[in-house]
């Protein structure tokens, strides 16, 4: 069986690592509408979509059990491209979305480009607080400046213009110098030589981490506006709370 590139069912994601990505994948997943990065739940969810018992276990499986595991998370735990590849086939064929993630634009190009009916795109901004923190717990010596390319405000502001917009302003605008009012030609030329967000051919919607996802309220309602945005009718503020919690416990004492 073969992929159908096709599907109008992708959604795309960009994030930076360590900025919590996944975890918002997952958040989603609880969801009839959209399956977790993992080929055993999706072969049975395309069967059993409403089964949320089971999508919620198999999120819950995705956090290690304590913080002396964080390190392995990435490698043990954490569902991907890699173990969602081999149900592609048979997905792309249903009306399940799925999700996949690049940690620069440029991957989000390629992606449309391949899967020409795809029409989102999630881009995580404003996330450095908590990156500094994912990053101290689950990374080997990485630092978050870097792994995030351009995508931080020392590199911005090491390339930057006197006529930019800051740094704040640029996260608002989701990276994209076209939602940046009043912003001149030229100067849109020249953001757009390290930043190319402007070439995404697709509906981009924007999650601000550290705005959210520290405080339960501001998280499920931020959540709660991403499933409206994507047309999904089953929030479940319990299950998405309890999956927060859980996972926020492990970042912070």
């Amino acid at each position: 069986m073969n992929i159908d590139y096709t599907s109008a069912n992708p959604v795309l994601f960009q994030f930076t690592r360590f900025s919590g990505g996944k975890f918002i994948t997952n958040c989603l997943a609880l969801s009839k509408y959209c399956v977790p990065q993992d080929t055993t739940s999706i072969n049975y969810l395309i069967n059993y979509p409403n089964d949320y018992n089971f999508r919620f276990q198999k999120v819950l499986s995705t956090l290690p059990p304590n913080v002396s595991e964080m390190k392995k998370w990435i490698s043990k735990y954490e569902f991907g491209e890699n173990q969602q590849k081999p149900a592609l086939p048979r997905l792309s064929k249903t009306s399940l979305n799925f999700f996949l993630g690049s940690h620069q634009p440029a991957g989000n190009i390629e992606d449309l480009s391949l899967w020409k009916n795809a029409n989102i795109v999630i881009i995580l901004t404003n996330h450095r607080k908590f990156s500094e923190i994912s990053c101290k717990l689950k990374g080997n010596g990485e630092s978050v400046e870097g792994v995030c390319g351009n995508y931080c405000v020392e590199k911005y502001d090491n390339l930057k213009g006197n006529d930019w917009p800051t740094w704040k302003e640029f996260n608002k605008a989701k990276f994209n110098v076209n939602n940046i009012p009043n912003l001149s030609s030229d100067i849109s030329r020249e953001i757009s030589n390290f930043y190319i967000n402007n070439q995404l051919a697709a509906t981009t919607f924007g999650f601000d981490v550290d705005e959210c996802i520290f405080e339960k309220s501001k998280f499920l309602n931020a959540i709660s506006e991403l499933y409206n945005k994507l047309e999904y009718d089953d929030f479940n503020p319990y299950l998405v709370g309890e999956f927060w919690q859980r996972y926020i416990r492990l970042h912070i004492d």
